[in-house]
């Protein structure tokens, strides 16, 4: 739909029983440099029908679009799509009519044909019949692919990731205006490329009606995941991180509810001299995806994924692929291992490295703890990504009551979602608590569990604590020390 350079539209109504004057307005937009990009029958106010018609023609302007600066939008609906969109029981409707009525019309000029007249009458009678039939028969063709079974085969392979926006937000996915979150979802997608070795896959952008104004949402296989909100021509800014007694003048106060932390969307014009740079509303849509993308990672990454990373890992060394799948691991099992570093915030960048490691435990037959032998293994990058500059990890310890109620939910084998809210509540306030009064940045703070309850620990605390890492101590590297600010 959107070419390289770029396009301007304009949409106009006519009604359906006045072809003279549909006539003049195709007459009328084709002198003034206007191209029919698309005309489609619905019904209008006053119960009557009209067409509507859109117009399309390239955007005149000084400086010409570099090629390698346009956008492809994908699949994305963008207004003018979205004005004629229809689902497959509106649209037989609407072509059974149209078949109706080219039936009708075709009788009548039969009942013409039989009156007596000129030659020149009866050759545009005959021209007429001609079209119509034409006509007929590609909305009979219309109606075979809208009933189809096929069509309805293409809806069931859902999107990984979608992204659906209100009205008031289209304006950041479209290409005339830079199409700024397409490029910060490319940016996202690059960056945990570059971070964490996970390519996620192209996301979808949608308009819903259903939305709030300036309400987003983001969907993960369909289903919704996240919702939030963004003003255009405003940014955002953490209020703690502004030294300012009180609210600006017309900001908005909200929540990001990810950090727990107040924020206040201020117009962007005022926010020049400010030492603050704040979050344009696409920069936080992005940060939102990147943070989804790797917390539903076990719903996003999937067994295509993984048998890329196989074939990278074969053109270096085949002996490991032959040695460890699916002998020693399934492609599902290896699936649910990187998925599981991934979601914990570990690089499988070095994927070849990885596979030498669970190729070095491939002898034992007790897979149970796998995955903490590979974190062991890679201990050195996970220090890394939780330490100071001054290489500190500053830690969380367990008391031995917390750690025995947490070994007898692994025992008995206790889903997460009927753990006690007493017990799960007091985890979570007392790890506040201490990070609070810490006064550390938590990027540098860490639970410190043993090996077979860390995970369970970390399903728990994502629930409350977006990022909170969670270790054993065996994952405190060489080199790196560790410092005791509370227990839990």
């Amino acid at each position: 739909m959107f070419k390289d350079s770029r396009q301007e539209y304009m949409i106009k109504t006519c009604p359906t029983s006045d072809v003279e004057k549909l006539e003049a307005l195709l007459n009328d937009m084709a002198k003034n440099g206007w191209d029919l990009y698309s005309m489609s029958e619905a019904e209008a106010e006053n119960g009557d029908y009209q067409y509507n018609c859109i117009f399309i023609r390239e955007f005149e302007e000084d400086d010409e679009i570099e090629e390698d600066d346009s956008i492809n939008v994908g699949d994305f609906c963008s207004k003018m799509e979205k004005i004629f969109q229809k689902d497959a029981y509106i649209e037989c409707k609407d072509i059974q009519i149209n078949i109706k009525k080219k039936r009708e019309e075709i009788a009548k000029i039969k009942a013409s044909l039989d009156a007596d007249m000129n030659e020149d009458e009866r050759n545009r009678l005959n021209l007429k019949m001609e079209n119509s039939i034409k006509e007929l028969n590609n909305f009979k063709t219309k109606l075979l692919e809208v009933i189809s079974p096929d069509k309805m085969f293409e809806t069931l392979d859902v999107k990984k990731i979608t992204i659906l926006l209100s009205e008031e937000l289209i304006e950041l996915v479209n290409p005339d205006n830079q199409a700024e979150l397409i490029a910060e979802s490319v940016k996202v997608r690059k960056n945990l490329a570059e971070r964490l070795g996970y390519v996620i896959p192209a996301v979808q952008f949608r308009v819903d009606d259903s939305l709030e104004a300036a309400q987003y949402k983001i969907k993960v296989r369909d289903m919704e995941v996240f919702e939030g909100r963004v003003f255009i021509g405003h940014k955002l800014f953490y209020k703690k991180n502004l030294s300012l007694t009180k609210k600006p003048q017309g900001a908005i106060e909200d929540i990001d509810w990810l950090l727990d932390e107040k924020v206040w969307w201020i117009e962007e014009d005022k926010t020049q001299k400010y030492w603050e740079k704040g979050l344009s509303p696409q920069e936080v849509i992005a940060e939102k995806l990147e943070y989804v993308a790797c917390r539903f990672v076990d719903e996003i990454f999937d067994y295509n994924d993984v048998n890329k990373l196989i074939e990278i890992v074969a053109e270096k060394n085949l002996y490991l692929i032959e040695n460890i799948v699916p002998d020693f691991l399934s492609v599902g099992e290896l699936r649910y291992i990187l998925a599981n570093l991934i979601r914990e915030d570990i690089s499988i960048k070095d994927i070849s490295f990885i596979f030498e490691k669970i190729n070095d435990f491939s002898e034992d037959d007790d897979k149970a703890l796998l995955l903490e032998k590979i974190r062991t293994a890679l201990s050195l990058q996970i220090s890394h990504s939780v330490a100071d500059e001054a290489k500190v990890i500053y830690g969380i310890n367990l008391s031995e009551n917390t750690i025995s109620q947490l070994e007898e939910i692994i025992l008995n084998e206790e889903p997460i979602i009927t753990l006690k809210s007493s017990f799960v509540k007091k985890i979570f306030k007392k790890t506040q608590e201490i990070i609070k009064n810490a006064n550390i940045s938590k990027e540098n703070i860490a639970i410190i569990a043993k090996k077979d309850i860390r995970q369970l620990l970390f399903q728990i605390m994502e629930q409350f604590i977006p990022n909170m890492r969670v270790i054993s101590p065996e994952e405190v590297s060489l080199g790196f020390s560790l410092e005791v600010i509370g227990e839990i």
